[in-house]
């Protein structure tokens, strides 16, 4: 039997499709908020029911990720159902349990017999000497393939009346999930692999009033593909800054006196680029720009001040320049700081380069075709770094 819930068709197809000995793996391949997780709670229960003779397992891909989020929804279900559980300790004696584990850290045991090992998967090599009957691992976009290779490894439970495991999870790019089951299948292999894909506009009624719509505003359009609709997308080659088109970003803009101007500081040497910007609202526009080859710090602020004689600034950029040189003695944001006492200095660690690029991106054109960043041809190499940067 498959444990009922109210569910959407592509959460009781990948159930179902499990449920068919003709299919081991299966991938829910869901938007941020399509009830991925509670698929995957659901399968795990159904396994539980069917067969408490086996042992089962739970993953995610951090120890955090498990606990705040995979094994929240997964007990909360439990609760729901009235299902009697213990989670950390030894089971009673009267349980049917047969006690298989000394101890009993991370494991959940059932009345009807059942244990479910639960672990993260970020060190997959503790895993290796386990047996299990069927397994689900939650969000595995940024699990190592080395992780799901060991995982279907230890599938062998002799046990078990149907070896099989699901993944649920977002995509993340054409990575090893995509190979196995989107690419393999695509060619003919991999025929015991099942890939269904949700969106997250189908669990609408199921989140907040307003969550989709923030989500859509801070995605351009390819990434909304992945993250909303759960559709595995090439972000790893083509133009970096597909969002920038000249016939939609390209604009005119004096820069206004009265406001304040955002310096965008690259410090690399050959050629050292700042970019000038300045905020309208919600609308950034970038007016010009100081592009330098083979020069320093000092020299790119008094370029700055003869520009822009008399502005307030705020600097952003590489946090690297807190320790980094480009002059004998001080470093790149000291030096600032000497020429411009006044001016704020905006730092932090630079988030990975994916998520930047995506920011970017949905500047240029979110997934509700909103452009809230313009350039003007005064910025003639920085047009030449959206278009050509691959």
């Amino acid at each position: 039997m498959i444990c009922e819930f109210k569910a959407y068709k592509e959460e009781l197809e990948i159930l179902k499709t499990l449920e068919m000995k003709t299919t081991k793996y299966g991938l829910f391949c869901g938007g941020v908020g399509s009830g991925k997780t509670t698929t995957g709670t659901h399968f795990a229960l159904t396994r539980i029911i069917n067969n408490p003779e086996t042992v089962g397992f739970i993953g995610a891909n951090t120890y955090k990720q498990l606990n705040q989020s995979t094994l929240k929804t997964f007990f909360s279900w439990l609760d729901a159902y009235e299902i009697n559980y213990v989670f950390n300790i030894r089971p009673p004696r009267y349980w049917r349990t047969k006690n298989a584990f000394k101890k009993h850290d991370g494991i959940i045991s059932f009345p009807s017999g059942a244990q479910v090992i639960t672990r993260s998967l970020e060190n997959y090599e503790d895993i290796r000497g386990i047996e299990i009957g069927w397994f689900w691992c939650d969000e595995t976009r940024d699990t190592k393939r080395e992780a799901w290779d060991v995982l279907k490894a230890r599938l062998r439970d002799k046990k078990s009346n149907l070896l099989c495991g699901l993944l649920t999870s977002t995509p993340y790019g054409w990575d090893w999930m995509y190979e196995e089951f989107d690419q393999k299948k695509t060619l003919g292999q991999n025929i015991d692999h099942v890939l269904v894909t949700a969106s997250t506009y189908k669990n609408r009624k199921h989140l907040p009033a307003g969550y989709i719509e923030s989500l859509e505003s801070s995605y351009d359009p390819e990434l909304a593909k992945q993250e909303l609709l759960g559709r595995f997308i090439n972000i790893t080659q083509g133009r970096v800054y597909y969002g920038f088109s000249r016939e939609f970003n390209l604009t005119e803009y004096q820069y206004d006196r009265n406001r304040t101007i955002i310096v965008c500081c690259d410090f690399n040497v050959d050629p050292c680029a700042w970019v000038l910007v300045q905020i309208i609202g919600r609308n950034k526009y970038a007016f010009d720009e100081i592009y330098v080859r083979n020069t320093n710090t000092p020299a790119m602020c008094r370029l700055l001040r003869e520009k822009c004689p008399n502005m307030r600034f705020i600097f952003y950029g590489d946090y690297s320049g807190t320790y980094r040189e480009t002059s004998a003695t001080l470093s790149d944001w000291e030096i600032i700081h000497q020429a411009f006492p006044d001016a704020e200095q905006r730092l932090r660690p630079d988030p990975p380069v994916k998520d930047r690029v995506a920011a970017v991106n949905a500047q240029f054109q979110n997934a509700q075709g909103e452009r809230r960043a313009f350039v003007t041809k005064e910025c003639k190499n920085l047009i030449i770094d959206l278009e050509t940067n691959v």
